[in-house]
């Protein structure tokens, strides 16, 4: 558990306050394909989900992984309900497909200036895609919450 969710766990009363950040914490956005990547565990190969988008073998396996122990997906996807509150299979695909049009919408220009300046475009999105995995097993990222970052070109 990073120290943000600690602290905000015990001194801000079970997340109810935000104390870590009041200190220079900020909260870690972890998958389980990052931590897999952390204990050496290669990527393997990389390829394209429809829909979902460039992922690898270890990072497939996380989106599974992650959907196991990630609430929102318990309450809507598996229609469970969790302290009182529930949901469908439809509300999280309306939550995961706004998200992807959100992050599509973000980085337009990204996009567009990847698809004009590179000769192959494939070979240009999974150097990015990679370089940007690497970046966030290795928490060298220092761009906050951006999913693009500071890539090499």
């Amino acid at each position: 558990a990073s120290a943000s969710f600690v602290i905000n766990t015990t001194i801000g009363i079970l997340g109810l306050g935000n104390p870590a950040s009041k200190m220079g914490l900020r909260a870690q956005k972890e998958d389980v394909g990052q931590t897999l990547g952390a204990y050496g565990i290669s990527s393997g190969c990389y390829f394209v989900l429809p829909i979902l988008g460039p992922t690898t073998l270890r990072d497939s396996v996380g989106i599974i992984a992650d959907s196991f122990v990630d609430p929102f997906s318990i309450v809507t996807w598996r229609e469970k309900e969790l302290l009182g509150i529930s949901g469908s299979q439809f509300d999280f695909l309306s939550v995961k497909g706004a998200a992807a049009v959100d992050f599509r919408g973000d980085n337009m220009t990204n996009f567009d200036s990847l698809e004009k300046n590179s000769i192959d475009m494939y070979a240009s999105m999974k150097s990015v895609y990679l370089q940007d995995r690497e970046n966030k097993i290795n928490n060298t990222s220092d761009t906050g919450d951006e999913d693009w970052g500071k890539l090499d070109k």
